[in-house]
Parts: C-alpha cells; structure tokens; sequence
C-alpha cells in the first residue's frame, strides 16, 4: 500500500513537473516571456530538478526585457543565461541580438555563431549575421551568409535584395541589376526592389527600363520621395520634359512632407524629448527606405514613451521588412498589448507565423482579428493564405 502510494505520487509529481516546462516553453514560443519566466519558476519553487525550467527561466527573463528595449539589462542577463548554458541556442541568438543593438558587433558576431553551431539550418540567424558585417566594413563576408541562407531557402527575396544593395555600395550596377531581377521574380508587388532596379538601371543609363521600374514603384506606394525625384531625372534624360514636369507636379503634392521633417527637427532642436516628432521622421524615413535611420527615430521615440504603440508598430514593420522576425515579434506584441484592436498588428503576426511555418493555427487566430480590427486587402488576402496552406496540409 505504502509503495502504491509512493508510486502514485512519483507519478503525480512527474506529471506536474512537465506540465511546468510544457507550459512555460509554450509560452516562451509565443513570445509571452514574462508568463514564461513565471511558470519556470513555479516549477522550480515545486522542487523540479529539470535544468531546462532554470534555462527558460533566464532566457525569457533576457528576452522580456529585450522586448521593452531594456538593452543593457538584457545584455546582462543573456551574459548569465550563456554562462550557465553555454549551449542554449535562444540564449547566444538573443545575446547576439542584444549585442548588434548596443554596436557591439564582434560579440555579436561570437554568439550568432555559436547558434549556428547548435542550429546550422537556421535561415534568421544567418541572415541576422549577414547583417552585421557591413556594419564593419566587410562585405566578402556578408555575401558568403546571405548566400548562405539562399543555400537554405533559394527564394528567400531579402537576401537577394541585400546581396543587390552591398553589390550597388560597391559601385558594380550591373551585378545589382541581376540580383534585383531575380528578388522581382519571386516577390513582383514589392515596391522597394522595383526602386532598387529603377536606380540601379538609371546609374547604367538605361533610360526606358528606369522610367518603367520607377513608375511601377510609384504605382506600388505613391508616398516615396526619392523615387519622383529619380523619375524626374530619367525623364529628362529620355527628353520627356513634358512627362518630367508631370512628374514634378506630383512631387510638389508631397514635398510638404519634406517641409514638415525640416519642422520636426527644427522642433527637436527646442524641444528635444518629443515623441511624436521622432515618431513623425521615423515614418518620413520608412517611406524613403531609409531603414535604419528610421529605426533610430522609432527607437527614441518610444525611448521617449514606452507606451507609444504607433512608434513600436514602425519599429516592428521594419524589423518585419529586414526580416528580423524574433525582434518584430516583441514589438507587435506590445502593440497588441498597449491596444489591443490594432489590426495591422495582428495581421503582422500572422504573417510571420505563415512565412516562417512556425504555427499555422496561432496564425489564423491572428489574421482573423486582425481580419476583424482592420478588415483591409492585406488582412484578408493573409487569412486566405493560411487557410491554403491548413488545407494544404490536411
């Protein structure tokens, strides 16, 4: 009877202690790091013995203060997390994550690595790699990664657009053109890489492709500067002075957005702890493609206001755009937190859940209230995708 009883609670106890780690690593995949932390530490308060709850409890407690852009706690804390587990994959990814936002390159570099080691096949981190060596000045080194994650996933079209970019930085138009031409080919809506090609191919003079990559780019997103300004030119060039001044014409309809960014800074010049005037640069910025100063201006902007869902909506969309998905997550996240009817939020979330397979239920519980919120054609034609690809999967 007694060993009946001791067996019983063995079994009990077993039990209890997974459903710990169970639901604390559910929530850490959701992104849910404080609930994470918590449930980790209930199992280790209940006596659990598994290393695994001491692991999620350091990571999502590192992640949780990485997702409010508590840099330096978090560099602190994924510096433990390591140092305890020195194999934890989601513990070296964050820290490199960390250390590329404190321009810490080389350390980033050193734990981005190390993830690979313990995930080789991981297409984020190696384009998250890539990413950093421009910073540094060392461009053989971010094709060899970018080339990498193609290695893993050949339609991977950011990758492609940023071997086009470093191609361009480095003064060969014609490499850029190719790779720009094949980003096209997987992703024809996308209006960055039809400005990309336009400038590419107004730098080799060839005119009439450059009006028609630009003009489409244009018809994409009517809001970017630069492109009428590119435009502009080629129609010159081409002789068209007529359709130039047309495009002018255009051009002055949203010049005031360049006169209200010289108001914003000449504002932040009095009063430099305004939110919504680094918000409003940030958003100026994310419309000429100018990322990362975009990304400074967002950041300080909710540096300024915590609660700012606006500022992290623009954050997360770039994060989004350059593929940093873990980063975008955290921001969409506490969007949805600060209000919880953002639509493009939600619809951002499903997104990422479809295109990177993670979760195909969690993305239709997304894109449905986001479907709901904002019952716009990118929410509905998300919803429609991820119903495919369940069915697909049936």
């Amino acid at each position: 009877m007694i060993l009946a009883f001791f067996l019983n609670f063995l079994l009990v106890s077993f039990c209890f202690s997974g459903d710990f780690y169970q639901s604390s690593k559910a929530y850490f995949e959701n992104s849910n790091y404080s609930k994470a932390a918590a449930e980790a530490e209930k199992g280790i308060l209940a006596g659990d013995k598994n290393p695994e709850l001491l692991h999620l409890k350091l990571v999502a407690l590192a992640y949780e203060k990485f997702s409010r852009n508590q840099n330096d706690e978090a560099l602190e804390l994924f510096k433990n997390a390591v140092t305890k587990f020195p194999n934890s994959f989601y513990g070296n990814y964050g820290f490199g994550l960390a250390c590329v936002e404190a321009s810490l390159y080389e350390q980033a570099i050193t734990h981005f690595l190390k993830a690979l080691e313990l995930d080789s096949q991981n297409t984020e981190v190696c384009f998250n790699l890539a990413n950093v060596f421009p910073a540094l000045g060392d461009f053989a080194n971010a094709k060899k990664w970018l080339n990498k994650v193609l290695s893993l996933n050949p339609n991977h079209t950011e990758s492609i657009l940023n071997l086009g970019l470093i191609e361009f930085r480095q003064a060969n138009p014609e490499e850029a053109e190719k790779f720009y031409r094949k980003a096209i080919a997987i992703k024809t809506e996308t209006p960055e890489i039809h400005y990309r090609l336009g400038q590419t191919l107004l730098r080799q003079n060839k005119i009439s492709e450059a009006i028609s990559e630009l003009s489409k780019e244009i018809e994409l997103f009517p809001e970017t500067l630069e492109a009428y300004n590119l435009l502009g030119r080629a129609l010159t060039k081409a002789g068209q002075n007529q359709n130039a001044q047309k495009v002018l014409s255009l051009f002055k309809v949203l010049q005031p957005l360049t006169e209200r960014v010289n108001q914003y800074k000449l504002a932040l010049k009095i009063a430099p702890n305004n939110a919504e005037n680094h918000f409003n640069i940030g958003k100026f910025y994310f419309n000429a493609y100018s990322y990362a100063k975009a990304e400074s201006s967002y950041k300080k902007a909710i540096e300024l206001d915590q609660n700012f869902s606006e500022a992290r909506l623009g954050l997360g969309s770039i994060f989004y755009e350059t593929k940093r998905n873990l980063e975008a997550i955290k921001e969409f996240t506490k969007v949805i937190e600060l209000d919880g009817k953002n639509g493009k939020a939600y619809v951002y979330l499903a997104s990422i859940y479809l295109e990177t397979g993670t979760n195909l239920e969690e993305a239709k519980k997304f894109a449905e209230k986001g479907v709901l919120f904002e019952p716009s054609a990118p929410a509905f034609d998300t919803l429609g995708l991820i119903f495919f690809e369940i069915g697909k999967q049936s």
